[in-house]
């Protein structure tokens, strides 16, 4: 068919869908079709009408068949060759000109958002993505690198959105397990377990992937305070695969779990398992430290954390860029910077952030907290993090500077807008109409001079806690992301000293800003520390609070079940059984 023709109809096509008759639509193209199977733009379009028309999965089947008669196939393995070679304007011209041949081409729109999410700009991903799934609807590659597009750009609802459309179009194994995933990472905890149970039934025979969505149920039962139903539901994954060794930590982040000796010799054998990652064997290292010291005691498993910890390794440019980052910040945030701040907004809900050193206390102070009629706790949310980052953004584009560098020169409501853009944000991390709520993520304790000045209004509690006991506590945890200095004694002790300067160059730039609580106190005296805590929040104190354990709110971190047990010392200088093994830390320490 001539390309005159093949216009007029494409052109007929959308006067009957602008018109709503999809009908005549889809029956033009058919008909088109029969005659020139060879026309992809009419294969394209016919997708398109399908969807519209309510027939999703003939729209997807359509997609698919239109592949075999895509002409421009030859330019999309140059293209692949030139991303291969990192080429990347190349590849943007190249699939600019198929564009310009056949618009809305799918491959040509995968490959400028590639591109764009490989150069770090998610957000120009999700933007184009977004206006091109009009056309393309049934895509689900497209619809897969949205999803990635949001959450890499911090849009969290637009995210769950997204998947949540992408089930209902195709529902599979793979959809669901996106959405999942997501769900787990947002704390929509309930509807999580709904979708778990309708991902097994999607699962068939695959042990594999049985295991994995019994893992994520099991994970999602414990923060939810089910703690027998977790247990056995992460019995459920290992018996279906007992090589998933997240799900043998998943059962030894329980603490106080007491491992059978089955069990034992089980993860003794998954350990010797030699197609096993490094890594993987540390995981399954850390799960059989766990289990010998909830039996024996922390002086029988030392040397099986210390194993555990090789395994893993511990990446020395993590403390170089923390240190650079730290220098960073204190240059920025003088006290000419920090006595800039956005209006004070008197608005509620009212954020109360706890900041500190992971395994330093910070989860118990939330769970005390969250006890208050007028406190609700959230999650360890990204959405500060999320927010510097867009300032980042917004000074590099408006100012051409670094946020550091123009932070004396943004406006009271400059700030103010990230403020409340911080407050919408993070609005999916709340469930309830509180006055109050609270943000644990202890590595904001970097970001006190940001929140200073976007949020005027917001509590700070610093959790502070023995250097020793809580080095000890971050080198037998094993942390998926974000304590990569966990995994070896002298990092640990070069950032608690890193963290240990900043909150001091902090005290010395914004005096009394930070309320500070030390762990042992409270342990030591709860009912005089939690009072004054009370007290120095200005927030009228609640006896609730004092049986804080009995709270069957969701906790996410690996406290959850220390938080949900009367306080007790049996952490408290623990170190000293192990101080031999510990020389490494103790002689870096500088406090």
């Amino acid at each position: 068919m001539p390309a005159n023709q093949q216009a007029l109809v494409l052109r007929e096509v959308e006067e009957f869908i602008e018109k709503g008759q999809l009908a005549n639509a889809i029956a033009i193209l058919n008909q088109t079709l029969k005659q020139t199977p060879e026309f992809y733009q009419a294969w394209l379009k016919l997708s398109e009408c399908l969807y519209k028309a309510g027939y999703s999965k003939q729209a997807i089947d359509v997609l698919t068949h239109a592949e075999n008669f895509d002409p421009l196939r030859q330019e999309f393995e140059q293209i692949k060759y030139l991303i291969q070679k990192t080429q990347y304007n190349e590849a943007v011209k190249a699939a600019n000109a198929m564009l310009a041949r056949i618009p809305h081409h799918p491959r040509a729109v995968f490959t400028l958002a590639h591109v764009a999410i490989t150069l770090d700009d998610s957000a120009q991903s999700a933007n184009l993505l977004k206006g091109e799934i009009a056309h393309l609807p049934a895509n689900i590659s497209l619809r897969f690198m949205l999803i990635d597009s949001f959450v890499q750009s911090d849009q969290y609802h637009e995210a769950l959105e997204s998947a949540k459309k992408l089930v209902e179009l195709h529902e599979s194994f793979d959809t669901l397990w996106k959405y999942i995933g997501l769900l787990l990472k947002y704390s929509q905890i309930k509807l999580l377990l709904e979708k778990c149970e309708q991902a097994l039934t999607l699962v068939k025979n695959d042990k594999i992937k049985e295991s994995q969505v019994a893992l994520v149920k099991g994970q999602a039962l414990r923060i939810m305070g089910e703690r027998e139903a977790s247990i056995q539901t992460l019995k459920m994954s290992i018996h279906a695969d007992s090589n998933n060794v997240d799900a043998w930590a998943a059962l030894a982040d329980m603490k106080n779990y007491v491992f059978s000796e089955h069990e034992i010799e089980q993860i003794k054998h998954l350990a010797n398992n030699r197609q096993l990652s490094s890594k993987a064997k540390g995981i399954t290292m850390f799960s059989l430290a766990k289990a010998v010291e909830v039996k024996n005691g922390i002086s029988y498993s030392i040397s099986l954390y210390e194993q555990a910890n090789r395994l893993v390794g511990s990446d020395p440019r993590y403390i170089d860029l923390m240190f650079a980052e730290f220098e960073k910040r204190k240059k920025s945030y003088t006290k000419e910077a920090l006595s800039i701040q956005a209006k004070a907004y008197h608005e509620w809900p009212r954020p109360i952030f706890i900041v500190g050193l992971p395994r330093s206390g910070s989860t118990l102070v939330e769970q005390i907290l969250a006890s208050h009629s007028q406190i609700e706790a959230t999650v360890e949310q990204p959405t500060l993090a999320a927010i510097e980052r867009q300032a980042e953004k917004y000074c590099q584009q408006k100012y051409r500077r670094s946020l550091n560098e123009c932070l004396e020169n943004l406006t009271t409501e400059e700030l103010a807008a990230f403020g409340h853009d911080y407050l919408d944000k993070g609005a999916l991390f709340r469930e309830q109409n509180t006055a109050y709520f609270v943000d644990k993520q202890p590595f904001n304790y970097r970001l006190i001079g940001f929140i200073h000045k976007i949020l005027p209004d917001a509590l700070i509690i610093n959790v502070r806690r023995n250097s020793m006991d809580c080095g000890l506590s971050l080198y037998k945890q094993y942390f998926h992301s974000a304590a990569d200095f966990s995994f070896d004694l002298k990092h640990i002790a070069q950032a608690i000293n890193a963290y240990q300067e900043l909150m001091r160059y902090w005290q010395r730039q914004i005096p009394d800003r930070v309320i500070h609580i030390q762990y042992e106190k409270l342990v030591d005296s709860p009912d005089e520390q939690i009072a004054n805590l009370f007290n120095q929040l200005s927030i009228e104190f609640e006896t609730s609070c004092l049986s804080f354990y009995k709270n069957a709110r969701k906790v996410h971190t690996a406290s959850s079940e220390q938080v949900r047990q009367p306080l007790n010392s049996n952490s408290i200088n623990l170190w000293t059984k192990v101080e031999a093994n510990l020389q490494i830390l103790s002689q870096n320490l500088l406090e």
